[in-house]
């Protein structure tokens, strides 16, 4: 077989106020047969190997938490030569290596754990340490400071996770397409002078009958969001919740409010929340007290935003919210056909032994981009690399996926028909840091750099 190398986008470009919306989004997935499959697109800012944390060992726990239910719950020939990536140091299999055992895609018919192509990332050298970080913060700096910002330069350095905390809101927005001042001031009045009179009424006579039942579900789900993160349940942070989600609903009318959304906005709130309260950047929590005492400018500040910011992250979701939810059963569907190609065994075990269907488990994973499978402050982290991936992040999360089902395949092979889906839909990541964050991304960049341009290694496991 033949990988081909990857290329990295050459020229540099201005960073661009302009912002589109995205039409919308809708629930209820069909049968997984009727998903097509889909296509694959390279992303066009892929980061380069030396920026990316090394995958460690990975075990797993067998700590089983219950479950009540499946889905949305509110309480998912030889190797390619060295990639041409500055400082690269990704170590290949040896090609004297017999074609059995040698950890391509295809040779581990037997879905053996000790499969290198599992467990890849362990060849890259580790940038977690204080000198890489350091490294990563000056490029930063000096990227943060030129009068023209370089984004593709700035995609690069923030993938493996922005260096330097106070720096994440600022990131987030150049990356969203709000790095000049005039254009950020201009978008947070258009958010408080035009699109809060204009779409928000308390009035429920103001609503029609399908804005009604919209404004209901938001002012059911808006309670249930992020429980584990105290700061939810603020009432201003609620409000500012549910004014964004309403808001963005109406502007999105192909989709409306679907159940997954109010927790993609989460993330954006956090960051921006805490790019107000003192010392915030230097700890994985905020304080209720300091955020209770935000003024009501902080408030509107930080709800355009997030609006804004989330806006242009989501444009690329558009198929993931309409009917029948088409974008999540084409990732669930390319997600089962890589753990198959990946880790046979594993597959077997979950389709044919425990019989479980992969929709079970990894709906809610693409359909709330993993939020709801670890703390808040981690997801954060997995959204410097989604944001800095760029429109393509979606393609990336699959592989993400796809790491963090693997990474528990020797305790998943143990479960029985009824454990099974239990601990998939709950897996042990109570313990969980950065660094695993770290790990699942840098193992889904060596996958992606491997399949995303072969898609017929998925198609033809005997390649």
């Amino acid at each position: 077989m033949v990988f081909r190398k990857l290329s990295r986008p050459g020229s540099a470009r201005r960073v661009s106020d302009n912002v589109s919306d995205a039409s919308g989004i809708e629930p209820l997935p069909q049968s997984l047969s009727q998903a097509e499959t889909p296509p694959s697109s390279p992303s066009p800012a892929s980061p380069p190997l030396h920026n990316i944390h090394p995958f460690a060992s990975a075990s797993s726990s067998t700590t089983l938490p219950p479950v009540s239910h499946y889905g949305l719950s509110n309480a998912s020939d030889r190797a390619a030569p060295q990639h041409e990536r500055p400082g690269s140091h990704y170590q290949e299999p040896d090609d004297r290596r017999s074609r059995e055992g040698t950890g391509l895609p295809g040779d581990n018919v037997n879905g053996s754990n000790s499969n290198p192509m599992l467990s890849a990332a362990h060849h890259m050298p580790s940038h977690s340490s204080p000198s890489s970080k350091s490294v990563r913060l000056g490029k930063l700096d000096k990227l943060l400071s030129s009068n023209t910002i370089d984004v593709d330069a700035l995609r690069n350095v923030c993938w493996s996770g922005v260096p330097q905390n106070d720096s994440r809101p600022r990131v987030w927005r150049i990356l969203c397409g709000f790095a000049k001042a005039d254009s950020l001031q201009r978008k947070r009045s258009e958010y408080a002078q035009q699109l809060i009179p204009s779409y928000y009424h308390d009035d429920p006579t103001r609503r029609s009958s399908d804005e009604e039942k919209m404004w209901h579900q938001i002012s059911i789900d808006v309670p249930r969001t992020c429980t584990s993160e105290p700061v939810f349940r603020i009432p201003r942070v609620a409000l500012a919740l549910q004014r964004i989600l309403y808001i963005w609903a109406l502007k999105h009318p192909a989709s409306g409010y679907v159940q997954g959304i109010n927790d993609l906005v989460t993330p954006f709130i956090w960051v921006f929340v805490g790019e107000h309260i003192a010392g915030a950047s230097q700890s994985l929590s905020l304080d209720v007290e300091a955020v209770s005492t935000l003024s009501e400018q902080d408030w509107l500040e930080i709800e355009a935003d997030a609006y804004w910011c989330f806006t242009k992250f989501a444009d690329p979701l558009a198929e993931h919210y309409t009917f029948a939810q088409p974008g999540i059963q084409k990732m669930v569907y390319r997600l089962e056909e890589l753990v198959r190609r990946l880790d046979a065994k594993l597959h077997s075990h979950i389709i044919l032994e425990a019989n479980v269907q992969f929709l079970q488990f990894a709906f809610r994973w693409c359909n709330c981009l993993l939020l709801r499978e670890w703390s808040l402050p981690l997801s954060v982290r997995l959204f410097d690399t989604y944001i800095s991936e760029g429109p393509q992040f979606s393609v990336l999360h699959v592989y993400v996926c796809a790491a963090f089902l693997t990474r528990f395949s020797t305790t998943v092979i143990e479960k029985d028909s009824t454990e099974c889906v239990m601990y998939l839909q709950n897996l042990p990541t109570s313990e969980w840091t950065v660094s695993d964050i770290d790990m699942l991304t840098s193992q889904a960049y060596v996958w992606k750099c491997m399949f995303e341009d072969s898609p017929s290694h998925l198609s033809n496991p005997t390649l």
